[in-house]
């Protein structure tokens, strides 16, 4: 949602066969037949019968759709397969998602929950959708052209994950995979694997947690970014503001239209972007005196064009890598005396900080 998704990028192998398997199964129910293997990727049917937990949560949910009432049933197979895609309801605020009946909620919840955190790290299902949820994780987390980079594509602040050397891909810690459309509620299209998204634990665990993409705090319903189509990237930048005691950067948005800026808001809201930057830019001073050359003004003006231009190249490698480019970007554009004081206020606390780690340690 911040930077550009790679266009080659596809979604969860493993998610897709069985979200395949959760609509052939509930269409199977609603019409009193037989599951068709055909209808899913090859040997998955077979691979989740050999699987007793998942057999009795699936016996569970058929036999509470089978409980339903004829009109019911085929109310419930019919909206299924008009159902609108995660794209539609991301980005039109006049799609809705169908609602089963109220007494099928729970066996479906447990369901797509099993189906979620047990079935699909079973290694035949993973075997005959042909990839793992390590090889995605690892696959998404790779450097262009195969992925989107480690660093978390949401927010931009955070890797992925964390690599430790010498440790076996299937052994190293993977991403936390987001229910973009929470499970609980949106359980007819949570396993859809445009659905899913890495991110970062700040993003999943910290910021969004039950938060609702299509609907904000007042119920009322929202736009936001496809993250495999659409991104903020070009629509937000910093200002630099040199009034006060110390230097501010402040993050703002620039939408271009007003479907983007409902976009922009959502992100932001329920991702809590510009707060987190601008908490982790709070110590202006202290990160470009870190960064940049304040010998002189040309060279202080040098070395913001030499960060911007590395920081930009490096955003998917290292986190806050993209956000530190956008400040050097606004920062080339304040006046010579305006940088000036911002390159002695800078050079002032660099010295004051000197002189107390001198006296501090003796030397």
């Amino acid at each position: 949602m911040l930077l550009p998704p790679n266009p080659n990028l596809r979604p969860s192998a493993v998610f897709a066969g069985l979200y395949a398997l959760l609509q052939e199964v509930l269409r199977a129910s609603c019409a009193g037949r037989p599951v068709r293997d055909a209808a899913m990727p090859a040997g998955l049917w077979a691979a989740v019968q050999e699987n007793p937990p998942t057999v009795a949560v699936l016996a569970v949910f058929d036999a509470a759709v089978r409980a339903l009432s004829e009109d019911e049933r085929y109310e419930l197979w019919h909206s299924t397969r008009s159902a609108p895609t995660i794209r539609e309801l991301l980005g039109d605020s006049t799609t809705t998602i169908p609602t089963p009946p109220a007494q099928l909620l729970s066996p479906l919840k447990a369901l797509v929950i099993h189906l979620f955190d047990r079935t699909s790290k079973l290694v035949d299902v993973e075997a005959a959708c042909g990839e793992s949820l390590h090889d995605y994780c690892s696959r998404f987390a790779s450097a262009r052209p195969q992925g989107n980079g480690n660093v978390c594509n949401v927010c931009g602040t955070d890797v992925l994950t964390q690599i430790r050397p010498g440790v076996g891909r299937d052994e190293q810690w993977r991403a936390a995979i987001d229910h973009l459309l929470a499970e609980a509620t949106y359980p007819l299209i949570a396993l859809d694997p445009t659905n899913l998204l890495p991110v970062c634990y700040h993003c999943n665990s910290k910021a969004k947690l039950a938060k609702d993409l299509l609907h904000d705090k007042n119920g009322g319903r929202r736009l936001c970014f496809n993250p495999w189509t659409e991104c903020a990237h070009g629509h937000v930048n910093f200002t630099v503001n040199l009034t006060g005691l110390l230097p501010e950067a402040k993050v703002e948005f620039s939408p271009a239209n007003p479907s983007q800026g409902q976009k922009l808001n959502t992100w932001d809201a329920v991702y809590q972007v510009r707060s987190r930057v601008g908490g982790a830019f709070s110590s202006l001073a202290v990160i470009l005196a870190r960064d940049l050359d304040l010998d002189n003004l040309q060279q202080f003006q040098l070395s913001i064009v030499q960060r911007a231009q590395a920081c930009a190249s490096l955003a998917r490698s290292e986190p806050y890598n993209y956000w530190r480019s956008l400040l050097y970007q606004a920062m080339l554009g304040l006046p010579a005396l305006q940088l000036e004081q911002l390159r002695g206020t800078c050079q002032e606390g660099l010295n004051r900080a000197s002189g107390g780690f001198a006296a501090q340690f003796g030397i």
